[in-house]
């Protein structure tokens, strides 16, 4: 702290000599150019009781211009022209006037806002004292000059300008001195006392003087701009600061959000680990279900053979039933004729008949057979059927799990690519302001306390890339796992559509089958009722041998379409023996890759559910340490925006811009001054003392000019300092 007050002394010392000394400055179209200096008288204990502003005029030629304020009074100090004052406009006439004008003015009271308030107190050997009565007091002074920010005062000023407070002890007059964080300077029996205050900045200057008899001639505070060139790289830090603190702002948000993505993640990862374990189960209980399954196959297909055997046995009977409508149709005919003609053939007839009705009668019965195996045919395909069902609904569930489980990893993939990207380029940032500014700083201490944040901050984001990489790659290898599960369970869909697609052509094909045994049992049971009514009528043939010629014209004319109605069937069946036979070679053929397949199926779903839930778990166990990941992140940004507030509460040097254009003290309606400055003087406490106004230094010295007397004030002051860093420079 001592060496930055020193290193701020000199600099403000650098600052004032420039000041108080006019340049020449050139322009297209010369104006009259301006230096300001504002002289404020303080009582003892630092409020101003008299402010005036001395203006220094360069011409540049022009004999008339017009300065803006609030004025009390304006004197002229270079000769006996007498301004035009009129609505806060001051218009000035000089005639052949030729040299440099100065002109003295009084502001009205609160028009002129210092950017520090100053509050001086004092104490005699530790105890708080009046100042009027430390004319010639014996002891340990103490004299604390307190300097606060003036929140009112114009941005400019708060912003850009630098407090400087001197004093100077005559050693043979005091036995000891002491000012903490102040630049002493020593020059024959002298001491020159600088303190430093940064724009906006709020400070107490303590002084200590042990003395016999004391007095002063005040406390003596200045306030100027920092315009040096060198302080453009102040206004560059500041712009880097707000530069580093939006990409830390920026990485400490994206690394939330990576974060909390990260936590939601944390249900969806253990729904889908359940999910794995109920699919580790479930191919558990199929593998060990596999052979019982198999054995029922074995049942199914023999079954199958079964049916496709005796629906092969009845192409016969079909075109045996054709051949018997032929025969009975002839017959009937033949009938007709003979009843027509004779009623003696009546009781052979009838034993015909009963011959024909017993054998449909056997041919219904063998229809029943096959329909009794109907029942345990509609079981077993029910079963297999309902088995597909579920193991669909555990592929879905798997591909379901995997799909959302890819969404997720994608997610989390591009988050960290964003984030590591971002942490690249505060690091290369943090790098290039490393090497741009430590280098310059003289003050070790301080030095090693920004290499040390730098050093820690550097490790943090080295840390935070590594646990990137790490999840980047733990992503990768789950993306590629659930690729290979999509896969499979792609496959297992494929498969069981297929077999479900077997098993509802078969279905088809039984429904099919049970509708012609339907139609065949129907058919049967209509020709014996047929049979039955011809006995009947046989038995009463007086009273129906008159119908027997409409009967027999109604059986010639479904004749034909009785016969196309049997050559049908016949395909029917034909085609239905081969869809079974087909049907039977197709299952046989897929129970066996079933067979061949199964156990290299079953292990390699046991190996990939198990491998997936190993990495699911391990996923979760990372997701564990989220919280401490989001604590030390919280602790990066709040520990980099404590010391960046830290820093632009102290004071306000950040915001301090060498090149804007000053203020004018009376009025913003002016042009920007070539150069302003500040002299504060409290009261003296001597014999003498009296607050005697600070622009009269030199009352006596009229007829040498207004510059000489402006200089008056502050002759002493520059010897001193030249002094002080001619001593710097040895």
């Amino acid at each position: 702290m001592k060496i930055r007050k020193r290193i701020l002394s000199s600099i403000l010392a650098l600052l004032i000599l420039p000041v108080t000394l006019s340049g020449t400055a050139t322009a297209a179209a010369p104006k009259v150019s301006v230096d300001e200096s504002a002289y404020v008288n303080l009582d003892y204990y630092g409020t101003p009781t008299n402010i005036n502003i001395v203006k220094s005029c360069n011409l540049n030629g022009n004999q008339q211009f017009t300065d803006y304020g609030e004025y009390e009074k304006v004197s002229n100090m270079s000769n006996n022209v007498v301004p035009t004052m009129k609505n806060g406009a001051v218009s000035w006439n000089l005639n052949n006037y030729k040299g440099r004008f100065y002109y003295e003015c009084t502001p009205k009271k609160g028009t002129v806002v210092l950017p520090w308030n100053v509050d001086v107190s004092y104490s005699l050997n530790g105890t708080p004292i009046a100042a009027s009565k430390l004319v010639g007091a014996s002891g340990l002074i103490q004299i604390d000059v307190k300097v606060t920010p003036n929140t009112k005062a114009n941005m400019y000023y708060r912003n850009n300008m630098l407090l400087q407070m001197q004093t100077i002890v005559d050693m043979s007059k005091a036995s000891s001195v002491d000012a903490p964080g102040a630049q002493v300077q020593t020059i024959g029996n002298k001491k020159i006392i600088l303190f430093a205050a940064l724009p906006g900045e709020k400070d107490t200057f303590t002084l200590r003087i042990g003395t016999n008899s004391f007095e002063t001639d005040g406390i003596l505070l200045t306030m100027v701009p920092g315009t040096l060139s060198q302080l453009q790289d102040v206004k560059d830090l500041k712009d880097n600061i707000d530069t580093f603190r939006d990409s830390m702002n920026s990485i400490y948000d994206s690394t939330n959000a990576l974060l909390q993505t990260a936590e939601n993640m944390q249900s969806g990862l253990s729904r889908a680990k359940s999910g794995l374990s109920s699919l580790d189960r479930a191919n558990s209980n199929i593998s060990v279900s596999k052979d019982s399954l198999f054995d029922k196959s074995e049942t199914a297909l023999a079954d199958l053979s079964k049916v496709a055997s005796n629906t092969a046995a009845m192409i016969p009977h079909i075109n045996e039933g054709e051949n018997a409508i032929e025969d009975l149709n002839y017959d009937l005919n033949a009938m007709t004729k003979t009843i027509e003609s004779t009623k003696t053939e009546l009781e052979k007839y009838k034993a015909s008949i009963k011959n024909v009705q017993d054998d449909i009668e056997e041919l219904r019965d063998v229809v029943k057979d096959v329909n009794s195996k109907s029942d345990e045919r509609d079981e077993l395909l029910q079963r297999t059927r309902s088995d597909i069902e579920d193991m669909q609904a555990d592929l879905e569930n798997l591909s379901d799990s995997s799909s959302d489980l890819s969404n997720k990893l994608n997610a989390v993939s591009s988050d960290i690519s964003t984030l590591s990207d971002a942490m690249k380029s505060v690091s290369g940032e943090l790098s290039g302001i490393a090497e741009k500014y430590l280098q310059g700083i003289e003050n070790e201490e301080l030095k090693k306390v920004l290499m040390a944040l730098y050093s820690n901050i550097q490790q943090m984001l080295s840390y935070v890339d590594s646990t990137l990489s790490d999840l980047a790659a733990a992503c990768d290898s789950t993306s590629e796992l659930l690729d290979q599960t999509s896969d499979i369970s792609e496959n297992g869909k494929d498969y069981l559509n297929t077999v479900n697609s077997s098993i509802s052509l078969i279905e088809d094909y039984f429904e099919d089958f049970d509708r012609a045994n339907e139609v065949t049992d129907d058919m049967l049971s209509e020709q014996s009722e047929i049979l039955s009514n011809t006995s009947s009528l046989l038995t009463k043939s007086e009273t129906l041998i008159d119908n027997i010629s409409a009967v027999n014209d109604t059986a010639n004319k479904y004749k034909s379409s009785s016969i196309k109605a049997l050559q049908d069937m016949g395909t029917l069946l034909d085609s239905m023996t081969k869809g079974l036979n087909s049907s039977q070679n197709f299952l046989s053929s897929f129970e066996s890759v079933l067979k061949n397949s199964s156990g290299d199926i079953s292990q390699g779903n046991s190996d990939m559910l198990k491998g997936l839930i190993g990495v699911l778990k391990q996923s979760l166990e990372g997701i564990k340490s989220v919280p401490t990941m989001r604590k030390a992140n919280d602790s990066i940004k709040s520990t980099a925006d404590k010391e960046i507030d830290k820093f632009e509460n102290e004071n306000r040097l950040l915001y301090l811009d060498p090149k804007a254009e000053l203020i004018s003290f009376t009025s913003s309606k002016n042009p920007s001054p070539r150069s302003i400055q500040v002299i504060l003087r409290t009261q003296e406490i001597n014999k003498d003392s009296g607050n005697e106004n600070i622009t009269n230094a030199d009352s006596d010295a009229q007829d040498k000019g207004v510059l000489y007397r402006i200089i008056r004030v502050f002759v002493k002051l520059k010897q001193a300092v030249v002094s002080a860093f001619s001593d710097i420079n040895q």
